[in-house]
């Protein structure tokens, strides 16, 4: 199982990056990238402080961010989403006391 895991890096001001390959009843191996473009699975020791895979600078991160959001999702604007989300939920919502309004008008015994 592939797991991803973060943790600020103050120094560069941004992101440590560990791409880990854990299975069942073995030991991990982390993700190493190659300077050919390549990559390799080492070997470690869960009680070892080890490199990350990869650093990357806040900006850089976030734009990691809104084109794996883009890819997987197809929009990188979350505050977008939300806004819709919001939208949507203030139209259910008046269209539930529309609802209301008229039960309560034909069943007087359901009024408040």
């Amino acid at each position: 199982m592939i797991e991803v895991r973060l943790s600020d890096d103050f120094m560069i001001d941004g992101l440590a990056i560990y791409i880990a390959d854990k299975h069942a009843g073995q030991s991990r191996r982390i993700l190493r990238l190659r300077e050919d473009g390549g990559h390799d699975w080492e070997q470690v020791d869960p009680a070892a402080m080890i490199e990350p895979t990869l650093k990357l600078q806040g900006e850089a991160a976030r734009a990691l961010l809104d084109a794996l959001l883009r890819h997987y999702q197809g929009a990188s604007d979350m505050h977008t989403v939300r806004s819709d989300l919001l939208h949507e939920r203030g139209r259910v919502d008046r269209l539930i006391d529309v609802i209301s309004q008229i039960a309560a008008r034909r069943r007087p015994d359901l009024e408040g």
